[in-house]
């Protein structure tokens, strides 16, 4: 889930840089992706494959759902 997150922080950083090139950005991610990991664990369909897609598990093969919501309990509870 951490190389998902690391995915996930650095396309999210460059898009609000690239929005605002002269601001400085200040943001969470591993709360932004908790927030979606929220929404994934309902999603089904072609909701749940881009959920994945954005949070990042496509590209570092999370397929298996039931261990990336599993990942994500254990990131909420420490």
């Amino acid at each position: 889930l951490a190389r998902a997150h690391n995915h996930f922080a650095v396309k999210l950083l460059k898009q609000l840089a690239a929005q605002n090139p002269s601001s400085n950005v200040f943001l969470s991610p591993t709360s932004i992706a908790a927030a979606f990991g929220m929404a994934y664990a309902g999603a089904r369909g072609s909701s749940e494959a881009e959920l994945a897609s954005v949070l990042g598990h496509t590209q570092v093969g999370l397929t298996e759902k039931s261990r990336v919501l599993a990942a994500y309990k254990h990131l909420l509870e420490l």
